[in-house]
């Protein structure tokens, strides 16, 4: 009897000293160490303080023996090792119990749980913590290896559920441009799509599935931002900036100064790990941010219009001069201003030489309507033909108006008289009924004082006409009047531009802007559009068309589509996130597409490209940043890899 209460006190004395030892992690300030605090002061009994000592130097020993054997798995197995070099921190997640997981790595990055919830891991392997999508999330601490890396691979396995409100963070250290690095789910009207950033620099936003377990693995390798999906490559894009150190914690289901208290997660999260370097399995290819940052070169100067170009367009001429033309005003919306009567005006400038020099630019276009978005395309017969449309601004709205004009010496001169491309989106009388609501005509606007569009009447073109093999001229146009969405259409002209008559409108439910159209090998017509870009196909020469629909090519704005002599289909777009300049290739004819390939870091875009004799894509686009400017490039096409070979310019 004796014995037994003997054996009975030893094990709760064992128990309660176990649980005193849990319960007396002494976490510092920057959590780079957790070390167990064994004050046995408070303690009288020699046994019982002696047991303390023992499970204190258990932890130890586990902790050192975590250290020789914890190895990066591959996604599918736990069981597999790998070599532990550069495995910054390691979150198994395995405890199963109490507020605390252990960093498997032996780097002792112990992490601290804030109302997760211990559940069965995948596949019944280990445990895994659930997090609410309200308050939940872990508290890596500092980790300070990281902030002194050149390249990081970051994994998880997730099982998210779909959020109500916000984003989702999965692991970050910061948040959006002051964050070392951002693993998250969500765009704000899609909270299923997969994005990682470092810095200002993020990969595209590509969805994975709610209620299923996946394992995702972001990636920098110093010149390329990426994410992959149960193993497989999901999306890559250049890395023009640095590491950010910070300060901030590196945490798992939210992340500090973001939204909505942290846009924390829903869902699951297990085995989540941290390595300074790209695993051999991620090694990536492609342009890199450097390549980027040299195939650029600007070719406009600021001018007497206001010092504010953008919105180009290029051509090869029939004696292979190339032309460029661009909107330039004082701003992006060709606001009224005292100073710029005429306020927006269209130019032109030619190369002889591949864009080595150009000549100066020079107005073709500039009435007491603002004039812009220019684009140009040459006939077969040699002819150039220019694309634009007018704005009148109101203190109160606007009204737009689509016209054309023509050249017949390859840009040299040009038509006095344009002609006007009829509006389907409103008629004459309702154009008449908006002007007399908007109120006089403006003379003054900024961003600090705008105008505000309560009425406006919208006709509108951002590309190039297109010659069918008929013979016939279609111009995408786009428009609305007040109280009924952006639609979509196409001009017709059988004249060669000299008038334009009937409009054959594309079917959709939402609101559409900005097409451009393609004639494919087989007689279709491909038709992109803003937003999302929505296409559309016509086989009857543009006369009608299939609803618009997403989901064939990646989120962008701006199409701008070319079909290359060797049949590679070119979209240039406005890529998303951060509108930079980017194209994705078909070498299907538009049945598939390659990922989004980046030729401009500058906010801005709208590219046009115009295919040179030797093959080569000349490219234009423009950049927000610096008041607006253009930019050229000049690229080959790798058709296998469907990718771009950027030739440096500085």
């Amino acid at each position: 009897m004796n014995i037994m209460a003997r054996s009975n006190s030893l094990r709760r004395r064992f128990e309660a000293a176990g649980s005193y030892a849990r319960q007396s992690v002494d976490w510092h300030r920057d959590h780079r160490l957790a070390t167990v605090a064994t004050d046995c002061r408070r303690h009288t009994s020699p046994t019982l303080r002696r047991i303390v000592l023992c499970v204190a130097l258990l932890v130890t020993v586990v902790s050192y023996s975590l250290r020789a054997s914890s190895a990066a798995e591959p996604p599918a197995t736990r069981e597999a090792k790998e070599p532990t070099a550069g495995l910054v921190a390691h979150w198994r997640f395995d405890e199963g119990e109490g507020a605390n997981a252990i960093d498997a790595s032996g780097n002792g990055n112990v992490a601290l749980i804030h109302h997760a919830k211990w559940i069965e891991g995948r596949d019944g392997l280990g445990k895994a913590l659930r997090f609410d999508g309200q308050r939940a999330w872990v508290d890596c601490g500092n980790v300070e290896v990281i902030n002194s890396a050149k390249q990081c691979t970051v994994e998880a396995w997730i099982k998210p559920k779909e959020p109500r409100l916000h984003n989702m963070t999965i692991v970050a250290k910061g948040y959006r441009y002051r964050c070392l690095f951002n693993l998250q789910m969500g765009i704000p009207w899609d909270r299923s799509k997969l994005v990682f950033g470092v810095g200002a620099y993020q990969t595209h936003e590509k969805p994975i599935p709610f209620g299923e377990w996946s394992h995702v693995a972001a990636v920098c390798d110093g010149q390329r931002v990426a994410t992959f999906v149960n193993g497989k490559l999901h999306s890559v894009r250049p890395f023009g900036g640095a590491f950010k150190p910070n300060d901030t914690p590196l945490t798992i289901g939210k992340a500090i100064g973001a939204p909505s208290g942290g846009e924390f997660f829903k869902g699951v999260i297990d085995d989540v790990r941290i390595y300074d370097y790209v695993l051999p399995k991620y090694q990536l290819s492609g342009p890199t941010g450097a390549d980027i940052h040299r195939a650029g070169r600007t070719i406009t100067t600021k001018g007497e219009w206001g010092g504010y170009e953008g919105f180009p367009s290029v051509c090869l001429t029939a004696d292979k001069q190339l032309l460029v033309s661009f909107y330039a005003g004082r701003g992006h919306m060709d606001w009224p201003d005292p100073e710029l009567p005429s306020r927006g005006r269209i130019c032109v400038m030619q190369s002889g030489d591949n864009g080595k020099t150009w000549s100066k630019p020079r107005t073709i276009i500039d009435t007491a309507a603002g004039e812009r978005d220019p684009s140009l395309t040459v006939l077969s017969d040699g002819t150039v033909i220019c694309s634009y449309f007018q704005t009148v601004w109101y203190e109160r709205g606007r009204v737009c108006e689509v016209r054309t004009i023509r050249s017949f010496d390859n840009g040299q001169t040009w038509e006095t008289k344009s002609a006007i491309v009829p509006s389907p989106w409103f008629t004459n009388e309702q154009k008449a009924a908006v002007i007399r609501r908007a109120g006089p005509p403006s003379k003054s606007a900024s961003h600090e004082h705008p105008i505000k569009e309560e009425f406006a009447a919208i006709n509108a073109t951002t590309v190039p006409v297109t010659e069918l093999s008929s013979g016939e001229l279609l111009l995408p146009i786009y428009g609305h009047r007040t109280g009924t969405k952006y639609h979509c259409g196409v001009a017709r002209s059988t004249d060669g531009g000299a008038t334009w008559s009937e409009t054959h409108l594309i079917p959709g439910s939402e609101h559409l802007t900005e097409p451009d159209i393609v004639e494919l090998p087989e007689g279709r017509l491909l038709c992109v559009m803003r937003a999302e870009m929505s296409h559309s196909f016509s086989t009857d020469g543009g006369r009608t068309w299939s609803p618009a629909r997403t989901g064939l090519l990646p989120r962008g704005h701006a199409p701008d589509l070319l079909l290359t002599r060797d049949g590679v289909l070119l979209c240039g777009i406005r890529e998303q996130p951060h509108a930079r300049t980017g194209l994705i290739i078909s070498t299907d004819f538009g049945k598939s597409w390659s990922p989004p390939r980046l030729i401009g870091f500058a906010g801005g875009a709208y590219p046009s490209f115009t295919e040179l004799t030797d093959g080569r894509i000349f490219s234009v686009h423009y950049q927000e940043a610096l008041g607006g400017n253009v930019i050229q490039s000049i690229f080959t096409i790798d058709r296998k890899k469907r990718d771009i070979v950027l030739e440096p310019m500085r």
